[in-house]
């Protein structure tokens, strides 16, 4: 049985409880992501991270454009993929005159953080192409030649293909992430394109001061809130032992 249910409010969510929200949701979001330095494998605030996971069809693996909104796009497999391996698919397409060609995604839900947006390419002479990533009103971008289908000395890959990628874009929390790829041939032009790849390389400092506390004697003069919002002091030599918001970061103190 049951008697006596009591509902009481004791108060709204302040900005420092959203922002430890925020960052609890983050953290476990970085746990999905590899790191990319083995020696770093257990640290899930080190950097980079493979974000790659957040992309739908990074590797043409559906041998479609699903997940992508794209245009004069084909899809092609056989041994000049950028591994030589006759089954794996890639975007690709020759046109006569020049023409544009474009492949676009958007992504929501990535954690905090700056990220690099990369894919390998290829294409004849007349193609010039384009990653880019925007975040509202913040792009980056990268733009490569084509150099035809022999191996490219230092590329570290046969047939043409070449690492293109972009400067790193800051990605803030619930933001959404748009990725495009897009070519623009001056003539007849023929390019290929794989391997889109997302890589998390700085997790803010925000975020990283909260997620791992600092210990530091008791501070002066300080602007001190305990974990329900509430303003202690601006200036207490005393602290009692504890867990505090001081200066926007959490401190144990002992």
């Amino acid at each position: 049985g049951g008697d006596n249910f009591l509902l009481r409010r004791v108060g709204d969510l302040t900005d420092i409880d959203i922002d430890h929200e925020n960052v609890n949701a983050d953290m476990a979001l970085y746990a999905l992501m590899p790191a990319l330095d083995d020696a770093s494998a257990d640290d899930a605030l080190a950097v980079p991270r493979d974000a790659t996971r957040f992309i739908v069809n990074p590797d043409c693996n559906r041998k479609t454009s699903y997940g992508w909104t794209t245009s004069n796009i084909d899809v092609k497999a056989d041994s000049e993929s950028f591994d030589s391996n006759g089954s794996n698919a890639y975007w690709n397409i020759w046109k006569s005159g020049a023409f544009t060609s474009s492949l676009t995604q958007t992504i929501d839900g990535l954690p905090e953080g700056s990220y690099t947006f990369s894919a390998l390419v290829r294409g004849q002479d007349t193609a010039a192409m384009t990653l880019s990533a925007t975040t509202g009103d913040n792009s980056v971008s990268e733009t490569l030649n084509g150099a035809g289908a022999e191996a490219i000395e230092g590329s570290g890959y046969p047939n043409g293909w070449q690492l293109l990628k972009t400067p790193p874009i800051q990605v803030a929390h619930g933001q959404a992430l748009t990725i495009a790829f897009n070519m623009t041939a001056s003539a007849t032009a023929w390019w290929s394109a794989d391997h889109f790849a997302l890589t998390l390389v700085e997790i803010p400092a925000t975020v990283t001061a909260i997620a791992t506390p600092s210990v530091v004697a008791t501070p002066q003069s300080l602007s001190i809130y305990d974990l329900s919002g509430r303003h202690i002091s601006s200036s207490t030599p005393h602290l009692s032992r504890g867990l505090y918001i001081i200066n926007g970061k959490k401190v144990i103190v002992k």
